[in-house]
């Protein structure tokens, strides 16, 4: 058996590897942490008042849908939550709807603003983004 030649490959070769991987491990580190995508700081809450009828509630899910799906808003308990709370929608005819909201800082429940808009009944997706948008602008 020749053990020497062996045990010399072993002893270069795994090094080498390791070296290797741990270069390749820290540029992709390094390349990845300038483009890898900030995880949101905020979390919402939505609220309502009145209007307990079909609208109102396909209003709320569509807003809910959207806000859920944009990513902008934390899923996990964070520090910052932002209370968008739905003051009131309206038929604005002939067939379109006009929303109003105000929005809060929760915990210490503090005034921040409001939004409004409209969209046809049809589109309720339409007003959603609208809201969105304004959320995304409330600065605190």
């Amino acid at each position: 058996m020749c053990k020497g030649p062996e045990k010399r490959y072993y002893s270069r070769t795994l090094p080498m590897m390791i070296g290797r991987a741990m270069l390749a491990a820290s540029l992709l580190g390094v390349m990845s942490c300038g483009h890898a995508e900030k995880a949101p700081t905020e979390s919402y809450v939505l609220t309502f008042s009145g209007g307990h009828n079909d609208l109102t509630w396909q209003f709320f899910e569509t807003v809910r849908t959207n806000f859920d799906a944009s990513g902008a808003f934390s899923k996990v308990d964070v520090p910052r939550v932002i209370k968008v709370h739905v003051a009131g929608i309206f038929w604005d005819p002939p067939n379109k709807i006009r929303f109003e909201v105000k929005f809060y800082e929760a915990g210490p429940e503090r005034y921040l603003g409001e939004a409004s808009g409209t969209c046809l009944r049809s589109d309720l997706e339409t007003c959603a983004k609208k809201l969105l948008r304004e959320t995304k602008k409330v600065r605190w």
